[in-house]
């Protein structure tokens, strides 16, 4: 890489490069899921680790690039407190920049790529965004579970797409993380899986730091650290990507900061697992179904529906239907422990419904951790340790309304 400048702002200070290989020119230029790609400069013969690859040109100008200085991303690891953030807007460099793609003397940063898409870029303006993706593996693109959980995760910024690869490796395990290693933390396992896929920027005894800014940035957080297979880069003229699917889990992530996120090697994550069982008495068959989800969900009322995802994933790959009309009865049971020991919350329903039964039958599972997430008053500390939903469906209706009331005696205080 050749450094042109730093770009400085009150909210901190991030590295404009310019990258330039044959590969990088194939792909269209720096690619999405290099989040955390180490950078290297040749320092009086000695070569010195500067930063990260964070953030890239939504309009593809060659190799330019943006890298979270390694300072940041040291102090996240020692303290876990970031320095102010880098806030999205225009900046103007102290003097124009040449590079092989033109003049840049400005740079825009955006939350996202689909915000940098809507940016009409003059011709001396770099567009940048995260070069971090969420992937979403399991689902069918085209699902409505697909549509909602990426809603759900875009609503937070962060750019999804359908995942290049399945969530359980069965090969050989990958080697040990290093720099410039591909991974993928994942905050689902299993049948239903989703993560965001970048690179590991350095690893420093048992502690790896990774993606140069933050996955969700949500702090203390609880996610496998899952070694990544590139199986390729799609090339693009306006954003090009790796194909990166999760290989075998290396660690637990445990800081989602701004300037980069931490791993610890050798760890376990704290992840729990919610099964879904389906059966059909009409039809003479039981369908299972299983994922891990990070114990972070919870923790935090506004994240605690995520898991119903995978049941309704699951119940709407067993009706073979998108939207199946019916009725279920369901029994959602949730095993918790806390400093006073492990229970159980167990709920019986009856669901019916014109338009899907997967989605009325998963609501127990949502509402049950809702009302554990909220703690008003900060003193419920609930771990969940399973999560499992029993549903007997059938394409029968099964409801009743009220057609008429009456009341002979016309209504009156008492006794009706």
């Amino acid at each position: 890489v050749a450094v042109h400048a730093l770009v400085e702002n009150a909210w901190g200070t991030l590295i404009l490069f310019e990258a330039r290989s044959d590969k990088i020119d194939a792909a269209g230029g720096i690619a999405v899921g290099m989040s955390g790609s180490p950078v290297y400069v040749n320092h009086g013969g000695i070569i010195k680790l500067i930063g990260a690859v964070s953030y890239g040109d939504a309009f593809t100008r060659g190799g330019v690039g943006l890298a979270t200085p390694i300072e940041y991303m040291t102090a996240t690891q020692a303290s876990h407190v970031p320095a102010l953030a880098p806030k999205s807007g225009t900046y103007s460099l102290d003097e124009p920049k040449e590079t092989e793609s033109g003049v840049i003397s400005k740079v825009t940063i955006a939350r996202n790529a689909k915000a940098a898409a809507r940016i009409r870029a003059t011709a001396d303006e770099s567009v940048m965004a995260p070069l971090a993706l969420m992937e979403i593996g399991g689902l069918p693109p085209r699902s409505h579970t697909f549509r909602q959980l990426a809603a759900r995760l875009e609503s937070r910024g962060l750019t999804v797409r359908a995942a290049a690869g399945a969530g359980t490796w069965t090969g050989d395990p990958a080697p040990p993380l290093e720099a410039g290693s591909p991974c993928v933390v994942m905050f689902s396992t299993g049948a239903v899986w989703f993560g965001v896929a970048g690179t590991i920027t350095y690893v420093d005894g048992d502690e790896a730091m990774m993606l140069g800014h933050a996955a969700w940035w949500v702090g203390p957080t609880h996610a496998s650290l899952n070694a990544g297979y590139v199986s390729g880069v799609w090339p693009s003229t306006r954003t090009p990507y790796k194909l990166i699917a999760p290989r075998d889990a290396k660690g637990a992530v445990t800081q989602d900061r701004y300037w980069g996120v931490l791993g610890l090697l050798g760890r376990t994550p704290d992840m729990f697992p919610v099964t879904t069982r389906a059966s059909y008495p009409d039809e003479g068959r039981e369908v299972t179904d299983s994922s891990r989800m990070s114990q972070w969900f919870a923790t935090q009322p506004a994240y605690s529906d995520i898991p119903a995802y995978a049941t309704l994933h699951a119940l709407t790959a067993a009706n073979d239907v998108e939207y199946y009309a019916g009725s279920a009865e369901t029994t959602t049971t949730v095993v918790v422990s806390d400093s006073t020991g492990t229970y159980t919350v167990r709920r019986s329903n009856l669901w019916d419904t014109a338009d899907d039964v997967a989605t009325e039958a998963s609501w127990d599972v949502s509402t049950i951790l809702s009302a554990l997430s909220e703690n008003p008053d900060g003193l419920l500390q609930p771990h969940v340790e399973s999560v499992e939903l029993d549903a007997v469906v059938s394409a029968q209706r099964r409801s009743a309304r009220f057609a008429a009331v009456l009341l002979p005696q016309g209504l009156h205080t008492g006794d009706n």
